[in-house]
This record gives structure tokens, sequence and C-alpha cells, in this order.
């Protein structure tokens, strides 16, 4: 009877050595998609933030296109600084802002304001798994924030 156990001592270390490479990829690829969540959660709530902030300000402040531009800087400060803390990756992200689908550009008193924040995540745990799947700029993850004009 021992002799048919002594042709199955390696089976197993055979069996792990062959699925090992596949565990890794199904441990990695939660891992990631968790990350993935985690990040756009942070830009969605700069977005929010700051939309939420611009559509406060004052009815004054976006008549002067001076006083419209920095209220404009200050909501990209607001998200900027939310973000300030999270590396998604080597690019900074982009925060655009819109009122009534356009540019804050003065004048006129928006309807609807809304904020953008565009992060591109890249997969520190399988970076040359990825690179075939998302290209060399890594995930894109895109945060929309849009909100009514409130403000007086």
């Amino acid at each position: 009877m021992s002799r048919p156990a002594q042709h199955q001592r390696g089976v197993v270390a055979v069996e792990m050595a062959l699925m090992l490479p596949l565990f890794l990829v199904l441990l990695a690829l939660p891992l990631f998609l968790g990350r993935a969540l985690y990040h756009y959660q942070l830009s969605h709530k700069a977005a929010h933030d700051a939309a939420r902030y611009l559509s406060s300000c004052a009815a004054l402040d976006f008549k002067s296109p001076a006083r419209a531009a920095d209220v404009v800087a200050a909501a990209r400060a607001i998200a900027a600084a939310e973000l300030d803390g999270s590396s998604a990756g080597t690019y900074a992200p982009v925060v655009s802002v819109n009122c009534d689908g356009g540019q804050c550009t003065g004048f006129l008193v928006p309807t609807t304001v809304s904020v953008q924040v565009v992060t591109l995540l890249e997969d520190d745990v399988l970076p040359d798994f990825s690179y075939n799947l998302l290209g060399s700029g890594g995930l894109p993850l895109t945060a929309v924030a849009s909100m009514r004009y409130v403000g007086n």
C-alpha cells in the first residue's frame, strides 16, 4: 500500500505552483477595484463640496467677472484640498467648474453649477497586467456633482 503514496508526494507542490498565479490575480483584482471605489468616493465628495460652495455664493459674486474668477478659484481650491492626501497615481486630478453648462465668466447668475473631477488611478500591485488592460494612463475616474444655484 505504501508504493502508490510515494508517487503522489510531489503532486500537491505541482498543483500549488500551477494555481498560485491564478490565486494572486484573483486576489489583486478585488483589491484594485476596492481602491478604485475608494478614490472615486473621495473625488465625488470633493466635487460635491465644491459644487455646494458654488451653489451658495452670493449673486453679486457671479455678476462681476473678477469676483466670478475668484469664486471659481476658491471652488477648485476646495476640491484640490480634499484630494491633496490621496495618491491615485502620478498625475494630479483635474478639476473643472461649469455654470449652466459653460464657463463661469460673470455677468449672469447661473441656474445650475457643476464641478467635475477627473483622476487617473494607476495599479501598484500588478502594473504589467493592468497596463495591457487599461493602457499607460491607468483607470480614468470621473466624478461630477451638479446643483441648482440657491444663492441670493
